[in-house]
């Protein structure tokens, strides 16, 4: 599989989260992203972020990688697992008790699996994907956007790749809708679709896109319940379907970009602290 395209990568940015209570039973599904962070003291940490509502609720989790192969490239549908136990005390916050943005280190993880010779294929997020203001002031109206994820749990069974889905946007990016650090997106936000990265996008003379731009991140959608009435609530995260009588609209809410540096500079300020 080539993967040189700027789309393509993108396959290998999201990571898929089942998490389990202590008695090992499944009780949710999400999806992670892996950002690299140049702040850190090595200038090569990495993390994975997701939403507070995903990970709170995983006393263990299960998180899935590509392999990767010895001449550097994907083994598509041979995937290995992270088991990872205390899963979200490892987590860290955004100071925001309301920015549903939680980031954990993850190099460490990679390192110790490295030691069996496990090695992740993986195209990490890096600063310069992030959407500046300059590019969030271009962006018109209706201006298409990606996001990639694991809706309803759901992935490419024989080769263990997301689901890549488009929408447009709702609300200007540059403004926060409400007053809220966050944008609408007019898309089919699912349960599993919560943590899924959002980008701005184009598409080349040859249909490849590019100019890729982190926007935000998916935590939520809105909601019309039988009183009519219309609020936004966490995009579920359960993976046995519960009934309910309130239906999506298709509107997604997306926290902005920004906000994961701001969780991850908050992360090493407490770790350092820490050690003080």
């Amino acid at each position: 599989m080539e993967i040189q395209s700027q789309g393509r990568k993108l396959l290998f940015s999201t990571v898929r989260i089942e998490t389990t209570d202590i008695d090992g039973t499944a009780v949710g599904s999400g999806t992670s992203f892996i950002f690299h962070d140049p702040a850190s003291a090595n200038g090569h940490e990495l993390f994975l972020v997701s939403n507070k509502h995903v990970i709170e609720s995983g006393w263990n989790a299960h998180v899935f990688f590509t392999q990767q192969a010895s001449d550097g490239t994907p083994l598509l549908g041979e995937p290995f697992t992270l088991h990872i136990k205390g899963f979200s005390a490892q987590w860290h916050g955004h100071p925001d008790k309301k920015v549903d943005i939680a980031v954990m280190p993850l190099s460490w993880h990679l390192n110790l699996i490295a030691k069996d010779d496990y090695h992740a294929f993986i195209r990490p997020i890096t600063l310069d994907d992030l959407a500046s203001e300059d590019d969030l002031a271009k962006l018109d109206i209706a201006s298409p956007v990606l996001f990639i994820g694991y809706p309803n749990g759901m992935f490419d069974q024989k080769h263990y790749t997301p689901i890549v889905r488009q929408g447009f946007l709702a609300t200007l990016p540059e403004l926060d809708f409400n007053d809220e650090p966050v944008f609408l997106i007019d898309a089919s936000v699912f349960p599993g679709s919560s943590g899924s990265p959002v980008f701005t996008y184009e598409h080349s003379w040859d249909r490849h896109v590019v100019s890729i731009k982190l926007m935000g991140i998916i935590s939520a959608v809105f909601t019309q319940r039988t009183d009519g009435q219309i609020e936004w609530s966490p995009a579920p995260t359960n993976l046995v379907p519960i009934p309910t009588m309130n239906q999506m609209i298709d509107l997604g809410v997306v926290f902005k970009a920004r906000l994961i540096r701001e969780a991850i500079s908050d992360f090493w300020r407490k770790k350092k602290e820490n050690a003080a």
